[in-house]
């Protein structure tokens, strides 16, 4: 009887505790089920947040990339002319700034580009196009020449130096300083001028120039291929003309030397010394400035270089 008992005892032992371990089996499955779906939720999450801090990242990085696009900028609007910039374009030969110009006056016209301001650097153009009365030209000005010289890899601030004339008369209708045109989201930015390399041969409070080497422009036949190289920076508040005069390489006076550029206020400016013998045979040159006011072409001084080094 007793072992009866315990059989039955023992059977209801044995259902109480399969039953128990049934019921905690889905109930394990579920525990580790959800910590599963809490883990992939993290990760979920940290992989949005990762993202959305790439893209706050790339976001900042094409604001901070300088912009070499512009929408249409009127740089000019007077007298029956109006010139306006319709924006950057590209080739195989380089970048080029495209502008029509509208002649709704009585007056056949030329419009012509002495200088192109590339980062605070003023460049040679010198392109002159006639446009008769009541005629529309659209042209592109060259910045390969400019970006290559000076190595400028990407446009922040361009500026046209323009002048239009009366082809009747040769008299200037007006010049035209056009505003700047291009501008990335910041006003600083590295001109890429190796100036520690260029030796200081003058300086004042307005202005400094540095010699910066010999160089090679042109094809052999051009009588003064070989140029010594200077560039000076407009520290005034003034746009000025700069002509040397003057020149002499070891004593020995050059005729020639008068090739004028512009230099706008606080920008650099190139220009440079020819002979029609070897400059790379030469070790010394001397010359005067030039100065005169840019809208007046007016003398305002004359300063003198009595010695720089060729070598």
């Amino acid at each position: 009887m007793i072992r009866r008992s315990l059989a039955v005892l023992s059977a209801i032992l044995i259902s109480v505790m399969i039953s128990a371990g049934c019921a905690s089996t889905p109930l394990t499955k579920d525990v580790s089920a959800e910590s599963v779906s809490e883990e992939k939720g993290e990760k979920q999450d940290q992989e949005e947040k990762g993202t959305d801090e790439k893209n706050k990242d790339e976001k900042k990085a094409d604001e901070e990339k300088p912009v070499e696009t512009l929408s249409e900028t009127t740089i000019y609007d007077a007298n029956g002319i109006s010139a306006v910039v319709n924006g950057i374009s590209s080739d195989e030969n380089g970048k080029y700034i495209e502008v029509t110009v509208t002649n709704s006056s009585e007056k056949n016209i030329t419009w012509s580009v002495d200088n192109i301001i590339v980062n605070d650097i003023t460049t040679a153009c010198a392109a002159a196009d006639d446009i008769e009365a009541g005629k529309t030209v659209k042209v592109k000005y060259p910045l390969k020449e400019a970006l290559e010289r000076y190595g400028i890899t990407d446009i922040h601030i361009v500026q046209l130096i323009s002048k239009c004339t009366d082809q009747a008369t040769s008299e200037t209708i007006d010049d035209c300083i056009s505003e700047e045109m291009i501008t990335n989201l910041g006003t600083e930015f590295d001109l890429s001028l190796p100036i520690d390399d260029w030796d200081l041969v003058y300086e004042s409070d307005t202005m400094q120039i540095y010699y910066t080497g010999l160089i090679e422009e042109g094809d052999e036949t051009d009588d003064y291929k070989t140029r010594a190289n200077f560039m000076l920076f407009n520290d005034s508040e003034s746009n000025i003309s700069i002509t040397p005069q003057e020149v002499s390489f070891d004593g020995v006076t050059e005729e020639g030397n008068n090739n004028s550029f512009y230099s706008q206020s606080c920008t650099y400016g190139r220009f440079f010394l020819t002979s029609k013998e070897d400059i790379a045979e030469k070790s010394e040159a001397s010359f005067k400035l030039s100065i005169k006011d840019a809208s007046t072409l007016v003398e305002d001084e004359q300063i003198e270089i009595t010695s720089v080094d060729l070598k």
